[in-house]
């Protein structure tokens, strides 16, 4: 990886953070919706059960990913094995 190799995963993980960072906002933002739902119903009775959370999203247009988030375009062995070498 080079002399600069502290700066290096530094950009990594930072790239990682921010992909990872405008995902969610995306997300949060297209299901606005079914957000303000889940407010209201549990101000209204505290607890959602997954059933109600199921008909929730169901009901008012909750948008899912079509498939699992992966950040695998980033995904760069030589520093995974850098960041994590110390719990192995």
């Amino acid at each position: 990886m080079g002399d600069n190799c502290e700066y290096e995963v530094a950009a990594k993980v930072e790239k990682i953070y921010d992909l990872a960072y405008s995902r969610a906002k995306e997300m949060l933002g297209k299901n606005r919706q079914v957000l303000e739902k889940f407010v209201e119903e549990l101000l209204e009775f505290e607890i959602l059960t997954g059933k109600v959370l199921e008909r929730l999203i169901e009901t008012n247009g909750g948008i899912r990913e079509k498939e699992p988030f992966f950040l695998s375009e980033y995904y760069d062995r030589e520093v995974y094995y850098m960041l994590f070498s110390v719990y192995l």
